[in-house]
């Protein structure tokens, strides 16, 4: 199923957002005084990065062609419009 433009950029922004929010709160977690997960070890940092690619990943693959990084997707159209 082939969705519209307006539609594939906002699960691309949404997909991004949770991988933001779930990787870069693990480091906080890891790093701020006063937190459960203070002192902890890199396996947090890199389970909560984990969890934000996936979560995206597996939610909002078959919408945008998993492309969570906004970017790569902008340049991966370009090159697509220049081909054809």
């Amino acid at each position: 199923m082939t969705y519209a433009l307006g539609t594939r950029l906002i699960a691309e922004f949404i997909g991004t957002a949770i991988m933001v929010i779930l990787g870069n709160g693990s480091v906080a977690n890891v790093d701020l005084k006063g937190t459960k997960g203070n002192g902890s070890d890199w396996l947090v940092i890199a389970f909560g990065y984990g969890c934000g690619v996936m979560i995206p990943a597996l939610l909002f693959g078959s919408i945008s062609g998993n492309h969570i990084n906004s970017v790569y997707d902008w340049l991966g159209r370009s090159r697509t419009l220049q081909l054809e």
